[in-house]
Parts: structure tokens; sequence; C-alpha cells
């Protein structure tokens, strides 16, 4: 569930935007490796995320970009806070030069 999205258009070749977003995810079929032989093979958790990004747009070409530039980050928090079993802080970047 997306709580708020945004974008800026100063023109066609330039974008900027920001999400915020709650994710509640159902994790039914994990395995999860290096385990004690005997253990429980199909483990069951949720996650509950809330997660923040950016992004900046500029290029050339919405399709095929010849010059530019796209930048973006995102950073998500899941908690047992969020109604989640896992706690962790995930940074995510992306950066692409043409």
């Amino acid at each position: 569930m997306t709580f708020l999205t945004a974008f800026h258009c100063s023109s066609v070749r330039s974008i900027r935007g920001f999400r915020l977003a709650y994710e509640l995810r159902a994790i039914l079929d994990a395995t999860i490796f290096g385990e004690e032989p005997g253990a429980e093979d199909n483990i069951r958790y949720s996650v509950g995320m809330l997660s923040f990004g950016q992004t900046l747009v500029r290029r050339n070409d919405a399709l095929v970009p010849m010059q530019g530039h796209l930048l973006k980050y995102s950073l998500g928090l899941a908690s047992e806070a969020f109604h989640g079993e896992l706690n962790y802080f995930r940074p995510t970047a992306q950066a692409t030069f043409y």
C-alpha cells in the first residue's frame, strides 16, 4: 500500500519525485540454508516495512536515452512495530549515467 507518491515535472526531460509506502508481506515458503538436519524446512513469517524513496531523472529521451542520468535511493525499515516478525534496515541506491 503506497501512502503518498508525488512527482514534479518541470519539463519532459526532468522528473523529480518521492514515495512513502507501507508494505506488509507474508512469507509462506522460506528455506534457510545452513540449519541443522531435521530442522523445519518451511518457515513462515511476516514482514512489515515502512519505506521512503526519492528519484531524480534527467535524460534526453524516456525510451532510448543517449545522455542524462537517473538517480534513485530508498530507505526501508522493517520492525515488529509495523506488525512484522523481523527487524532490519534496508538502504538501496541506483545511479545510471548515459
